[in-house]
């Protein structure tokens, strides 16, 4: 079945639609009823647990992010690193950098977008969602910070 979604954040691909999936918690007398847009992980969920039971955290990648999900902050993770198909892509705020990779720029036997570029890709998902407009050319600076810190975080030479 053909991804006809056209924000590209559900379609198979290294596009990170992963940050924008749903996440309900519910926790009565402790958590206000709300929305946040805060960035999130579950894997952030080990060492927020830690923190609220008062243990050590055991995650090395796990960041505590209690307060975002008890409604006591509006900000969560500032950054996170997306795997999909073996191939990452890198979330820092409002701002996603995908890099390059060779491949079908559409998986056309089933209608799906890839993300594959030769070339780095760059969106401001505040201002454009559905990642239409490549910024990388137009934001060269952005683009070699992000570039920089994901290298750092998956330890690419």
């Amino acid at each position: 079945m053909p991804c006809r979604d056209s924000t590209r954040m559900s379609c198979p691909t290294v596009v990170p639609r992963f940050t924008v999936v749903p996440f309900l918690i519910r926790w009565p007398g402790s958590i206000r009823p709300g929305t946040s847009k805060a960035l999130v992980c579950q894997i952030d969920l080990g060492a927020s647990f830690s923190s609220l039971t008062g243990q050590d955290n055991p995650f090395p990648d796990s960041e505590d992010i209690l307060n975002a999900l008890t409604g006591k902050s509006k900000t969560g993770r500032n950054n996170l690193v997306l795997e999909s198909m073996r191939r990452t892509c890198y979330r820092e705020g409002d701002w996603v950098m995908i890099p390059p990779y060779e491949g079908p720029a559409v998986y056309e036997h089933v209608g799906i977008e890839s993300g594959n570029s030769m070339e780095f890709q760059l969106y401001n998902l505040a201002e454009d969602p559905g990642q239409k407009k490549n910024l990388a050319v137009e934001n060269p600076g952005k683009l070699e910070k992000m570039k920089s810190t994901y290298y750092d975080l998956v330890e690419i030479e």
